[in-house]
């Protein structure tokens, strides 16, 4: 019949198939699918803390060029990351990326019905990097 040709239904053997809603052309029990699913799953748990871990290393990485100022490839790469902050420093911009996660998405992993872990969980991650940012500042202006 035409529903069972629009629906992908067997009515033999009782069985339907799913279509991904934004590409009709995708089964989404084909291999292609759970391939892409699986990758995306993946990307979404390692992207988070990847991101940072990987600026951080690049710091790392450029940190010596960084201090003695010797141009080089990684170092013009990595100035973005840098640019703004003294040598002492070099780890903060990593360090704000976790700071603005946690506040905006790892936060949303705390069940709705703990809506008070939630904030406590933002008030001491904000309080810790309040503390971060003043702590070495009020160490410089004594030694002033």
């Amino acid at each position: 019949s035409i529903s069972s040709v629009i629906f992908r239904y067997d009515d033999a053997a009782g069985t339907s198939r799913r279509y991904l809603h934004d590409d009709y052309s995708l089964d989404c029990n084909s291999v292609q699918y759970h391939q892409s699913r699986d990758l995306a799953v993946l990307l979404i748990f390692v992207w988070p803390a990847g991101i940072p871990a990987l600026y951080l290393a690049l710091l790392v990485a450029s940190r010596k060029a960084i201090a003695h100022r010797t141009p080089g490839v990684l170092m013009r790469a990595t100035r973005f990351l840098w640019k703004e902050y003294e040598l002492r420093f070099l780890w903060w911009e990593p360090a704000e990326m976790l700071r603005k996660l946690t506040l905006t998405g790892f936060v949303l992993l705390i069940p709705t019905d703990h809506d008070l872990g939630r904030c406590l969980v933002g008030l001491l991650v904000s309080l810790f990097f309040m503390c971060a940012q003043v702590i070495p500042s009020s160490d410089s202006s004594v030694s002033d």
